[in-house]
């Protein structure tokens, strides 16, 4: 999904907003058992916001249920983290209540094992070309004097990782 942008179909949008000959509605049909609903019960709380979240947007676009959904939109706005918005997306669709679209045209589960698999084979070697060899690191400290315990050294290393995203993995 280059650039963070897909476009969202709502299916069955004319049920949800009913008002055809309003341009710019300012709400939408929400039935108050959708708590209930089992199809929602696997939903994560943060899933069914961003369920919420892609009604109002297709609600303001106002065009037949379809939106362009921008992630960092959906991350700064709605508070929604992108896996979020994957997890949720590829629950509706399960559910045929959504249909994607990439700015290509094509219809495309933005979710598909080659994406994820590219996307974990690239995060890897990412990783790897800044994996600090913690050893390494213990032995400068060690020649210019400092503990290897020493709290600087642990928030340098700790601060670095954090940095690039990465969870620090003590050797056994």
């Amino acid at each position: 999904m280059a650039g963070g942008l897909m476009f969202i179909t709502v299916l069955g949008w004319d049920k949800i907003n009913p008002r055809k000959d309003v341009d710019n509605p300012s709400w939408f049909k929400f039935k108050h058992k959708f708590f209930d609903d089992c199809d929602f019960y696997d939903f994560s709380a943060q899933e069914k916001v961003c369920w919420i979240y892609f009604l109002c947007e297709a609600s303001k676009k106002n065009d037949h249920g379809k939106f362009r959904l921008s992630l960092p939109h959906a991350q700064n706005i709605g508070g929604i983290e992108r896996e979020i918005v994957h997890q949720t997306i590829k629950k509706l669709k399960k559910l045929r209540l959504v249909e994607t679209r990439t700015l290509r045209g094509r219809y495309a589960d933005v979710t598909d094992a080659g994406a994820r698999e590219e996307k974990i084979r690239e995060e890897k070697i990412r990783e790897e070309e800044i994996r600090v060899d913690k050893r390494e690191i213990e032995k400068a400290f060690a020649d210019i004097g400092m503990e290897e315990t020493d709290a600087y050294y642990d928030s340098l290393v700790a601060d670095a990782y954090e940095k690039e995203g990465l969870t620090l993995v003590e050797d056994a």
